[in-house]
């Protein structure tokens, strides 16, 4: 399981009903015309009794660990009824092993996450409750009130409720880190050990492109020898001294003739095989000979293959490597404390038909 999406479960699963106020963007007050309304049917009406039918094959403790850790049937209840409930009245049919087999996953992340923050605390690692408010109230910037408030009632949460999780998430992200450090020592190790990672090529160029290319067609023998006219003629224009430059702003068939076919910096692997091999070639400054690829002919002006300096980089790759750490110290820990405490999911979980 990949951290983001077992931190999601883990960290999140208690109000990971909330999508719309996590990650979405803060709602636009501009002037723009409004889009027209559209009618939406009216939503199904569901018996909640039919849900709690639904969900009474978990059992009063869901899930349990050593030194009396509990999951309660309660707990799993409050996440998934309200998802269910949702989703019937939007007419979706939920296949009962499904909502089985998600019991068994919400159960599990709530667990593991107990048995996380018991572990963060006994470090002494307490919860970010300040953090977790000014949290709180960013989310609650990005939506109208009124609809933040709707939000909380259809899920039956309250805004304590979700500062609690908010700072239970921060303590395990808190414990997590104190795991999962890069210093620049690693970082430059990182760095003189792949250098292939962090070099570049650089480029300008003038395309000559053979009519069709943009939908894929291959060009006919007449339409090459015409477009092998224009790129010639570009060529006899740079060896009468013009500027590159301006040659690919008057000439050029690709959009960056706006920046004297400019092409910046790309890596190997970004530019079609023939293009690439051009570049390698050249010596810094280098005009080419016309080069054919799939779009055209090309005269490319190299800007050489070069590094970036480590200065550039040392930030992401300290960011990239502990990321990775935290990966991996997540699912140790998470397995540790599991295998440690004697976890167990009390929901059966349901296999797909060919397994069984």
């Amino acid at each position: 399981m990949k951290m983001k999406n077992a931190m999601n479960a883990m960290l999140g699963i208690a109000f990971a009903t909330i999508p719309m106020l996590c990650g979405q963007d803060a709602p636009k007050t501009n002037s723009a015309p409004k889009p027209p309304k559209i009618e939406m049917p009216a939503p199904k009406k569901v018996d909640p009794a039919a849900v709690d039918k639904m969900l009474a094959f978990i059992p009063e403790v869901a899930a349990e660990a050593d030194k009396g850790v509990k999951i309660m049937s309660k707990e799993i209840k409050d996440v998934i009824k309200p998802q269910l409930m949702n989703a019937m009245q939007r007419g979706q049919e939920i296949p009962q092993d499904e909502v089985q087999n998600f019991a068994y996953s919400v159960a599990n992340s709530l667990l593991s996450q107990r048995l996380i923050v018991n572990e963060a605390t006994a470090k002494g690692i307490k919860p970010d409750e300040a953090k977790a408010k000014e949290h709180l109230e960013k989310l609650k910037a990005q939506v109208p009130p009124d609809q933040f408030k709707k939000m909380l009632a259809d899920m039956n949460y309250t805004e304590p409720f979700l500062i609690g999780k908010f700072a239970e998430q921060f303590q395990i992200e808190a414990y997590i880190e104190t795991m999962a450090k890069c210093d620049e020592a690693e970082a430059k190790k990182f760095y003189e050990d792949n250098p292939k990672l962090f070099s570049y090529m650089e480029a300008a160029h003038i395309l000559a492109m053979f009519p069709g290319a943009q939908e894929q067609r291959p060009p006919t023998e007449e339409e090459k020898k015409k477009t092998m006219e224009k790129i010639k003629e570009a060529q006899r224009q740079l060896a009468d001294g013009k500027d590159f430059a301006e040659v690919a702003k008057a000439m050029s068939d690709c959009p960056s003739k706006e920046n004297g076919g400019d092409l910046g910096r790309f890596g190997e692997g970004q530019m079609v095989p023939e293009f690439e091999k051009a570049v390698k070639e050249l010596k810094k400054g280098e005009i080419s000979k016309p080069v054919e690829t799939q779009f055209g002919y090309h005269l490319i002006k190299s800007g050489g293959v070069n590094t970036m300096k480590f200065e550039e980089v040392k930030d992401r790759i300290i960011q990239q490597i502990a990321s990775e750490k935290k990966q991996q110290a997540f699912n140790e820990l998470v397995d540790k404390l599991m295998k440690d405490n004697h976890a167990k999911v009390n929901i059966p979980q349901v296999k797909p038909k060919e397994e069984k």
